[in-house]
């Protein structure tokens, strides 16, 4: 059965440029076109489809305004193209649906640019979305988002009222101004099925743990990573994620975990206790000078490796160079099967490999491959991952 596809552009020879990339793959229809921002809510209200692709390039909306509408009223995963460079209102509000991905453009005579592997990768992905996961993200974000613009309309009649009151002067009447109180942005809270783990330090030499994710991954991640024992060997997370977001995700995570999280930068010791994140754009490597000397992080700016960068399969290969037995790999969920390769050489040199259950995946992707290919050491829910690690650490 054909992908279909509602695509949003207001340049007509780039919506030529995209259809033409999309229908390279036998797999994707294109069922609706949109110029503008109205014309993409519309058609998403009465068209069938699967994806949609909106280009920053509307003129009509924000981006933000167009996204808030569709997934007020008819939810569905949204391919975001957009130039490299360029902001976006409200782009941290967005990423937090989870059924939104980024797809980085390049501006070339004028016209996007862009590979179109990579293009109809994404929406394969994003066509397996399981839209009922994020049910509860989808609505928790609409009404954070709802209440964010009240509290600013808010802010905004006190402000008016304070310039009246300057500006007409002293008043006999007394004046009560009540400011609005602001709703927690948390995370949505989960059941406490985890139980507390915790890691003697036992084995904890010459050892580091790579996680791998990709779609899917965030949700998870904040649920996982501040149960994490304090005194854990160094920890380095690939997280397939836009440019710009990891520092924000480093430091939202940090503040909620024992270990320290930080994201990765060039030229960092890697020491315990610490999870390092791969800043995105960048590949994650390890290097030693010496037998004896530190352990160092180095960021590479090459070439994207199984359509993506950061790199599992990077950042695991430099490693197993240093640790060797050392590495415990932990694949999560997310399309594709970026990890698998890293995976191979951690079993050929006698490290372990945990992979995530099926059953709580969002896209039982890269974990699927890591399993199918015969690397899997086990295959947990996520309720055991630290569990799992730690054994893997200490045994």
């Amino acid at each position: 059965m054909s992908i279909k596809v509602l695509v949003a552009e207001a340049k007509q020879e780039d919506m030529k440029i995209i259809i033409s990339a999309l229908l390279s793959d036998s797999n994707f229809e294109i069922v609706g076109k949109a110029t503008s921002g109205q014309e993409v809510i519309s058609k998403a209200k009465s068209l069938d489809f699967k994806v949609i692709i909106i280009s920053t390039s509307l003129q009509d909306m924000t981006l933000f305004q167009i996204v808030k509408e569709i997934m007020d009223n008819r939810p569905k995963p949204i391919l975001v193209m957009n130039p490299e460079h360029q902001p976006v209102e409200g782009k941290s509000n967005l990423i937090r649906y989870g059924i939104i991905d980024w797809f980085t453009i390049s501006i070339k005579n004028r016209h996007v640019s862009f590979s179109d592997v990579a293009l109809t990768t994404r929406c394969h992905i994003l066509a397996k979305l399981k839209l009922g996961k994020f049910k509860d993200q989808i609505n928790h974000v609409n009404s954070t988002v709802s209440h964010t613009t009240r509290l600013t309309q808010s802010m905004h009649r006190i402000s008016q009222t304070i310039e009246e009151i300057i500006s007409v002067g002293p008043s006999n009447t007394p004046w009560v101004i009540q400011k609005p109180i602001s709703e927690s942005l948390k995370p949505i809270s989960t059941e406490e099925i985890f139980k507390e783990e915790k890691y003697s330090g036992l084995g904890r030499a010459n050892k580091i743990i790579i996680i791998g994710t990709s779609t899917g991954g965030p949700k998870l991640l904040n649920e996982i990573v501040p149960r994490l024992p304090a005194n854990l060997p160094p920890v380095l997370l690939i997280q397939h994620m836009p440019v710009g977001f990891t520092h924000t995700f480093a430091d939202r995570l940090n503040r909620r975990s024992k270990v320290h999280v930080k994201q990765a930068e060039d030229g960092d010791d890697v020491v315990s206790g610490v999870v390092y994140i791969a800043p995105a754009g960048y590949h994650l490597e390890l290097l030693q000078s010496t037998t004896s000397g530190p352990t160092k992080i180095q960021l590479a700016d090459g070439d994207m490796v199984n359509f993506v960068k950061p790199s599992i399969d990077v950042a695991i290969k430099s490693a197993v160079k240093i640790y060797k037995q050392g590495v415990v790999g932990v694949i999560l969920t997310g399309m594709g099967h970026d990890g698998r390769d890293g995976c191979k050489v951690i079993k050929q040199l006698g490290g372990k490999v945990i992979v995530l259950h099926e059953t709580d995946s969002d896209i039982y992707g890269m974990n699927r491959s890591v399993i199918e290919a015969g690397y899997a050491d086990q295959i947990l829910r996520k309720r055991e991952l630290i569990g799992g690690i730690v054994n893997a650490i200490e045994n």
